[in-house]
């Protein structure tokens, strides 16, 4: 009885404090309806926007964007955490305004990074107390918050990669089971259903932690073959983002996003003011900078009777400080490598490992470290205050980002941002129940994975061809109607003289072409850079339908992954049952 009454009092601790973060976060959004139209925000919102709309009317399509990003058929969510744009859009659904939305999403992300990391604080056998406070500290983190304040997807990769952490931590306990490889595997596929650069970013920084695993482990084998089979399950898991791309890339050329020549001017420096989660990637900021090198040093200074655990998260730490720094040459590293200026672009985008681990560390420094042991409450309490000065470093920045709605700027973010209409039609747009009126307010040129009869390398250069065919692709054409049926893209063509047109959409290798119910290949077509078709009209309507055909290998892949989940559910299913019962 004692016991089930300390487990509510806890949790109720627990909700009320991430209540108040929470409301003190928000606030912006919840008392003054500030939408925060950031870097990302316009890409996301039409990522969203489209599985929302599939949802709406079940029109789906796993593989065209048929409804978001002016319905061109263009690929984007299944490149691009599909399961969690999904999730997204049913927010959106449930939302009904843009505004409502963002809230919505927000909660969720404070609420997932708060758990995550309080699971991963659990994990290590940490007091409730500083549970709490390690939890508190890193929802409000800089890696967090950058979803906040810019829409820059990282944000919701760092809150589950606690998460990944502490699947990796279970695989130091004494008992290695297939529940072992369940905890590992597990985030690791959410992460590649949320965001792919994530999971390789969490991929990078797990490996210390797993060779030292290895390395302490007298049962060498074992440990092995559970994490040979957290793999397995992993791949199961994630059947659909991996069979996708096979799907897609090996069989088109694709644009890619916009390639930085110059990767050291986004390397890491010490800043004493507030962090910077406006822009691309994000800074760790003073109080994130002092955290960061004071638990180092204290596990250096500590370094002989550290754990395990403790010397490989020093070690983690340690090389993803260094690593995004400019230490590193990193303007040399992506001439050698060029593909770095796509796939990791920012090399502050690394920042996430040392922001997840660093107050995991604290908490190990506090319960391993003598002198800190015998003022353990005093040491807690100071973790308190750092806790509450990220707290108002993080609703400062978010307070910030907020206030330009009320300006005449209103977007947060405006480079690279074309208005259809004026600022003050734009922001009326974008508070409409009509959700597709803010997105068509505002575009941005963002030519991310359409494809192309070109050659792309990485350099800008070799993109720039793409912008101006790009609005030609997105501007309206009279006499051109599109409308969704059973996840087909129908357009309907009628113009007063034949002509030759260029339609507004863009195929890929298995995108399917139907003109007045004849099916054409892409080889039986004229197409332009971007893979528009052109045609020559001589009738005086034409109905146009644009399908996708996946690969049996998609379809089989995904059918395994959404079984695996299920049985996956179901076996925690019956475990949480089967405790409650014991």
């Amino acid at each position: 009885m004692k016991a089930t009454k300390s487990k509510l009092l806890k949790m109720t601790a627990s909700i009320c404090l991430l209540t108040i973060m929470i409301l003190f976060l928000l606030w912006p959004q919840l008392i003054k309806q500030q939408l925060i139209v950031g870097v990302d925000a316009i890409f996301h919102f039409n990522r969203f926007y489209d599985t929302m709309m599939q949802i709406k009317t079940n029109n789906y399509n796993y593989f065209l964007t048929n409804f978001g990003f002016d319905q061109t058929g263009r690929i984007v969510n299944a490149l691009y955490g599909p399961i969690m744009a999904y999730l997204q859009g049913g927010i959106l659904l449930l939302s009904g305004s843009w505004l409502r939305y963002q809230i919505g999403s927000n909660i969720l992300l404070i609420t997932l990074s708060f758990c995550s990391m309080f699971v991963l604080a659990t994990k290590l056998k940490f007091n409730f107390g500083l549970k709490i406070l390690l939890a508190s500290l890193y929802a409000t983190s800089p890696a967090v918050v950058v979803w906040i304040s810019s829409q820059q997807f990282t944000g919701w990769g760092a809150a589950v990669l606690p998460l990944l952490f502490a699947g990796g931590l279970a695989f130091y306990d004494d008992h290695l089971s297939f529940q072992t490889s369940l905890a590992l595997a597990v985030p690791m596929a959410l992460l590649l259903q949320i965001h792919t650069l994530s999971a390789l970013i969490g991929t990078i920084g797990l490996i210390p932690l797993m060779l030292t695993a290895v390395i302490t482990n007298k049962r060498k084998s074992t440990v092995m073959f559970y994490g040979f089979l957290a793999i397995l399950i992993t791949l199961l898991l994630s059947g659909n983002v991996w069979a996708a791309m096979l799907d897609i890339l090996p069989h088109n050329h694709l644009l890619t996003p916009w390639p930085y020549q110059n990767m050291a001017d986004f390397t890491n420096s010490f800043t004493l003011g507030l962090p910077d989660t406006t822009n691309f990637a994000f800074t760790h900021g003073l109080i994130y900078w002092l955290l960061i090198i004071s638990q180092l040093i204290l596990g250096g200074l500590n370094w002989r009777k550290a754990s395990a655990i403790t010397k490989a998260l020093l070690i983690t730490i340690l090389l993803f400080t260094i690593i995004p720094s400019s230490f590193l040459p990193w303007d040399l590293i992506s001439n050698a490598i060029p593909s770095l200026r796509v796939l990791l672009q920012f090399p502050r985008r690394l920042n996430v490992i040392a922001e997840v681990l660093t107050p995991v560390l604290l908490g190990l420094n506090i319960t391993e470290i003598n002198w800190l042991k015998r003022h353990y409450w005093a040491t807690v309490g100071i973790v308190g205050i750092w806790a509450l000065a990220s707290l108002f470093s993080a609703g400062k920045i978010i307070a910030n980002q907020a206030r330009v709605w009320d300006t005449d700027q209103v977007l947060a973010y405006s480079h690279n941002v074309t208005f259809t209409k004026s600022k003050s039609a734009t922001k009326i747009a974008l508070q409409s129940a009509n959700l597709s009126a803010g997105l068509k307010a505002i575009k941005k040129n963002s030519v991310d994975y359409l494809p192309t009869t070109k050659t792309v390398n990485y350099t800008g250069k070799s993109l720039q061809f793409a912008y101006p065919k790009y609005w030609n692709l997105v501007k309206y054409q009279p006499g051109i109607s599109k409308i969704v049926t059973n996840g087909t893209l129908n357009l309907k063509v009628k113009l007063i003289t034949p002509t030759t047109i260029t339609l507004p959409v863009v195929l890929y290798q298995n995108s399917q072409l139907i003109i007045n119910q004849q099916h054409l290949k892409k080889t039986d077509l004229v197409l332009n850079s971007l893979n528009q078709p052109i045609i020559k009209k001589e009738r005086s309507s034409l109905n146009i339908q644009l399908k996708y055909r996946s690969s049996v290998l998609f379809k089989l892949a995904a059918s395994i992954s959404s079984i695996s989940w299920l049985i996956m559910i179901g076996y925690w299913l019956m475990r949480l049952i089967t405790h409650f019962f014991e």
